[in-house]
């Protein structure tokens, strides 16, 4: 009796931290790449038609938890996992805010144009605790002739409001091959009023200024 209630313990454990089981965070990564971009190709339901109507500074959000082996020696989520989580939903945001330039863009290579990770920017303001319940919101904050900004939140509910946990700025750059194409011209591919947004984009990329040229922190010597 208490060898089959240990066993089913065991596999309630490894159910509730299933995100850090092997293989998980692939699977669970390129699920939105697949939801966003592959199955559109053949679910015609799932393709964003019409953009002229949206706006790419709407907000993306996912619901998840801290499960016990993403916690630290301090018992709460430890701050290297939080890079996977933004990984998972930032790929959510990108297939959506940007889905008919990844799926239909004429690149130059022949092969889909991908966003490499240039910058990432974290402050940490409140402890996430084990089994706790918190979302990850992200926005696009704005963008230049190169870079793409992307501010996120990892939130949760408490008694006077929403709790933030940490705030993320992320520099993105959009690539085809070792072309670099503008974010810009992404946004007018798909479609959108991109001309009414270029001042709403200006004022985020200024909130970053300090973020836009890293050069004199890469030249101090260590």
């Amino acid at each position: 009796m208490w060898k089959t209630i240990a066993i089913y313990s065991l596999y309630a454990f490894l159910l509730s931290t299933y995100k850090t089981l092997p293989g998980v965070f692939y699977i669970r990564f390129y699920y939105e790449i697949a939801m966003g971009i592959i199955f559109p190709k053949f679910i015609k339901s799932l393709l964003i038609n019409d953009y002229s109507e949206k706006s790419p500074f709407e907000t993306s959000t996912s619901q998840t938890y801290n499960s016990p082996f993403e916690c630290d020696a301090y018992c709460h989520k430890s701050n290297s996992t939080y890079f996977h989580e933004l990984d998972i939903s930032r790929a959510r945001l990108m297939v959506s805010r940007l889905q008919k330039f990844f799926m239909f863009y004429q690149t130059e290579s022949k092969t889909w144009p991908y966003v490499p990770l240039a910058n990432i920017f974290v402050t940490f303001k409140k402890e996430i605790k084990p089994f706790q319940s918190y979302q990850v919101k992200h926005r696009i904050l704005g963008w230049d002739r190169k870079w793409l900004f992307i501010l996120s939140k990892f939130v949760s509910t408490g008694e006077k409001g929403e709790i933030i946990h940490a705030v993320c700025i992320t520099k993105y750059v959009l690539k085809d091959g070792r072309k670099t194409i503008s974010p810009k011209e992404a946004l007018k591919f798909c479609g959108y009023q991109i001309e009414q947004y270029e001042e709403e984009a200006k004022r985020g990329v200024d909130l970053v200024k300090w973020f836009v040229d890293t050069g004199d922190v890469e030249a101090l010597d260590i």
